[in-house]
C-alpha cells in the first residue's frame, strides 16, 4: 500500500509539474503579442476619395479609410507589425487618434 508521506510527495511533485508547464505554455504566448503593437507620430499628407495618407518621420505613407481628418493634421497612429519585426511594408494600422 501506499503511504501518506509518498501520496503527498506524488501530489506535490504533481502539481509543481503541471504549474512548470502551464507557464511554459502561457508566458511566451503573452510576452509575444505585446511587443508587436507600436505608435508614430504623423502628418496627414493627403486626403482624396475618402483615403487619408499620411506621412511618418521616415517618410513612409500610410494608407487609412477615414475622412476625419485633413492635410497638415498631426495624429497618432497605432500599428500591429502582423508578426514581422523586420518588415514595415505590412504593418497595419490599428487605430488614430488627433494630436493637440
Amino acid at each position: 500500500m501506499f503511504k501518506c508521506e509518498d501520496v503527498k510527495k506524488f501530489v506535490i511533485d504533481f502539481f509543481v509539474v503541471m504549474v512548470a508547464f502551464i507557464c511554459l505554455l502561457v508566458f511566451p504566448v503573452v510576452g509575444d503579442t505585446v511587443q508587436h503593437n507600436y505608435t508614430q507620430v504623423c502628418e496627414v499628407y493627403e486626403v482624396n476619395n475618402g483615403i487619408t495618407t499620411f506621412i511618418d518621420p521616415c517618410g513612409y505613407l500610410w494608407d487609412y479609410e477615414t475622412t476625419e481628418y485633413k492635410k497638415g493634421d498631426t495624429v497618432k497612429l497605432y500599428f500591429h507589425d502582423n508578426f514581422t519585426d523586420t518588415n514595415r511594408e505590412d504593418d497595419v494600422i490599428k487605430k488614430i487618434k488627433r494630436v493637440d
